[in-house]
């Protein structure tokens, strides 16, 4: 019995890939027809079409195709090792997609870009350590910065990240509070002593002086990253804060 051969539109109509691709194939030589007819359209036997079939398949468990022509060249043992492997590097993208899924529902939920956590496999800094490394080359050279290095070099790192957390939170309740005054004026005087606890906040772990203050506060103001932050307190909450630290230092500078 003559062996059945397939043209390209059978092909086609048998795996639902375009005639594009099967071209594509031939010419980086990953499916060859299995004969060419004197008019020379292609021919592919079932041996051809098991092959299409095989790197479809492959493709699918995200092999690139210029590795799936040598993966078809291997015995049957050597492939089991390759799929074992790609298994493995499909179980890390896996978790990969499930933390950037998880951040995204955060940033969805209203979480701010500046708390959001890259992924742990990535050799780019997480926001916060790219923070710290800005303010490391803005202030590095002021006395209130090295007088916080010196206070963050006598604590070791579990201590450092339980006062760190432990500010956060503190700052957050702080931001929530000064948010319900907004309809207040910023030099009243629940909304200054809401900042004067802000201002015992920083000044845990860094000297609070004026000027420093005055930085600070003009910062919220002009960094769209901590706009973007204070967004999720209301709208111009970044503002309504700059206007009260502002009052607040004159306020203990004329005392």
């Amino acid at each position: 019995m003559k062996q059945q051969l397939f043209t390209v539109h059978d092909i086609v109509q048998i795996t639902g890939i375009s005639r594009r691709t099967l071209h594509f194939y031939d010419s980086i030589d990953l499916l060859k027809p299995s004969e060419l007819a004197d008019n020379g359209y292609r021919r592919y036997n079932r041996d051809a079409l098991t092959q299409l079939q095989t790197i479809l398949m492959l493709k699918d468990m995200q092999f690139p195709l210029k590795h799936i022509a040598s993966i078809l060249q291997l015995p049957a043992t050597e492939q089991q090792h390759m799929l074992m492997q790609q298994r493995q590097l499909l179980e890390q993208h896996k978790q990969q997609l499930k933390h950037t899924i998880q951040q995204l529902d955060q940033r969805l939920a209203g979480k701010p870009w500046s708390e959001l956590q890259r992924s742990p496999d990535t050799s780019v800094k997480s926001l916060q350590d790219q923070y710290a490394a800005e303010a490391a080359l803005t202030y590095g050279n002021t006395t209130a910065y090295k007088q916080f290095q010196e206070q963050q070099s006598a604590l070791s790192p579990a201590q450092q990240q339980e006062q760190n957390e432990y500010i956060a939170k503190q700052m957050n309740a702080l931001y929530k509070q000064l948010a319900e005054q907004m309809d207040a004026l910023p030099q009243s005087p629940a909304v200054q002593n809401l900042i004067q606890q802000w201002a015992a906040l920083l000044a845990i772990q860094m000297p609070c002086e004026p000027e420093l203050l005055r930085c600070i506060a003009d910062t919220y103001i002009e960094d769209e990253r901590f706009v973007d932050y204070f967004e999720s307190y209301g709208t111009d909450f970044a503002r309504f804060l700059h206007a009260a630290i502002t009052d607040w230092i004159q306020h203990i500078q004329t005392d």
